[in-house]
């Protein structure tokens, strides 16, 4: 590094202009000086584990106000590192909001597992960092820095309940599946980088656009490679398999966020990637191959999931499907599938979230430290024992199912429709058709609620305080609104994204 004269030894001159832009990274600031904070909140005595709860709800919130300041002053920052754009506010924001429903259903369900100790909300914190680190970066390398963010405090978040088997072999198979892929990604990294010269994805589209006819193998192999690490993060088939076990094993709100979150900012670093880097130079190769990958995903998960007994394993397999729905939205390589993917992902997040936070609510672990109230058979009578919980069940089996007026209904029509505008028929009818195919368990869920008697060993449910029901209802009202008053998100999605 050079180096500014004599006596300069603390004022480097780096190579290049770079502006520091403090405000465009604010978001990611806040949550981890605040995550830092909640830590050392967390090893003081007295200190209740629901108020480092309630103070990392407010912390969240504060990111997603930050976020949402730059709506105005769309701009590049740190020379390119960071992006702050319309598409990467929303993605970001629906991150924060997985983010803070995982906290909500936390405050009451962390009292029925006291073996998760209180650094908890300080890795949640981590990890919503993460995640908008990645919505919000053209350039593999923030990508990346978000990918390692996001996922280090959740390999630790799956095991927390140490006392249980389940819980460490999630979180162990999570670790080693995540550096797998991990490393798929950064072999992609340096490909593309050998292919292009650099890692910003802006000076990718163009170094394939003067490369002129068939893109160099160099750079194909990286998309490929970069295709599957984000795939396992996305948990589109055939990467999938490690979800329904890690979800089954790790704590109710944490496999919440792994469905949401999780989910969210790896599709909004896919699109980055797959529009601005290999957008119109390779598109002939990677729309072919996501095409078969959307096909395959949501085909698997929706199969897969029918013969499920847990409701666990039945939102992993959920999760799957609804990657391979988000999927087409990416296929489509339109303003209108960038739109409907935002749109979808916001819906999905409520719908899945909300579902987790009925499951936290019914959870909660026995005398012999065994999880309870994750199976279906916790979940038969609860029409009658706990009704106003089995309505909003009933309501996100609804709304993950397609059915009007939820915003999973009207999600999944403006991705079909975007899919059908782009030439892609066939792909919108293979989803329509698994929709249906998906219909038949969540129908199944309701049918458990509403018909089945509880059997003679059903253990008590337990009886949480009102602000547990906090998360529910706010997916409740989330969901409602965006089947009834879609306009509500589609005013801003419709606003320049990039």
């Amino acid at each position: 590094m050079p180096w500014a004269g004599a006596g300069a030894l603390l004022t480097p001159v780096w190579p290049g202009s770079v502006a520091v832009d403090w405000a465009a990274v604010a978001p990611a600031l806040v949550l981890v000086l605040g995550a830092c904070g909640v830590l050392l909140g967390s090893t003081l005595r007295g200190v209740p584990q629901r108020l480092l709860g309630i103070l990392s709800l407010g912390i969240l919130t504060l990111a997603s106000i930050a976020a949402a300041a730059g709506w105005q002053a769309p701009r590049a920052a740190f020379g390119g590192l960071v992006v702050v754009d319309h598409f990467g506010i929303l993605a970001s924001v629906a991150a924060y909001l997985a983010a803070a429903l995982a906290a909500l259903m936390s405050l009451d369900y962390l009292e029925r597992e006291p073996g998760i100790p209180p650094e908890y909300y300080g890795l949640l914190l981590f990890s919503a960092a993460g995640m908008g680190m990645m919505a919000t970066s053209k350039n593999l390398v923030g990508i990346f820095l978000g990918l390692e963010v996001l996922s280090i405090p959740l390999y630790v978040m799956a095991g927390l309940v140490r006392s249980r088997a389940e819980a460490v072999e999630a979180s162990m198979k999570y670790f080693l599946l995540g550096a797998f892929s991990t490393g798929f990604l950064a072999y992609g990294m340096a490909f593309v980088y050998g292919g292009s010269g650099s890692f910003d994805l802006e000076r990718v589209s163009l170094a394939l656009g003067a490369a002129g006819g068939a893109p160099a193998r160099w750079l194909l192999l990286g998309m490929g490679l970069l295709l599957v690490g984000l795939g396992f993060k996305i948990a589109a088939a055939p990467f999938h398999f490690w979800a329904p076990d890690v979800y089954e094993g790790a704590p109710v709100s944490v496999a919440s966020l792994m469905a949401t979150g999780t989910k969210a900012a790896a599709f909004a670093a896919l699109v980055r990637v797959m529009f601005f880097g290999f957008g119109e130079g390779a598109i002939g190769e990677w729309r072919h191959a996501l095409t078969v990958l959307a096909v395959l995903t949501m085909t698997l998960g929706n199969l897969l999931a029918i013969g499920q007994s847990s409701l666990k394993r039945l939102l992993a397999y959920s999760s799957v499907a609804h990657a391979g729905y988000l999927l087409i939205g990416v296929v489509s390589f339109s303003t209108a599938g960038v739109e409907s993917l935002l749109f979808y992902l916001f819906s999905y997040v409520l719908m899945t979230g909300g579902a987790f936070g009925v499951m936290a609510l019914m959870a909660g672990s026995d005398a012999d430290g065994r999880e309870r109230g994750t199976d279906l058979d916790d979940y038969a009578g609860l029409a009658r024992r706990r009704p106003v919980l089995a309505a909003a069940l009933c309501l996100f089996m609804l709304s993950l199912a397609g059915i009007p007026p939820t915003g999973g209904f009207v999600a999944k029509f403006y991705l079909f429709k975007a899919a059908v505008d782009a030439d892609l028929v066939g792909l919108a009818i293979i989803g329509v058709l698994n929709s249906v195919l998906g219909a038949f368990y969540y129908l199944r869920v309701i049918v458990t609620l509403t018909m089945r008697e509880p059997g003679p060993e059903a253990a008590p449910l337990p009886r949480p305080g009102p602000i547990a029901y906090a998360c529910v209802a706010l997916a409740v009202a989330g969901t409602l609104l965006l089947g009834v008053y879609p306009a509500a998100l589609t005013r801003l999605s419709a606003q320049p994204l990039f």
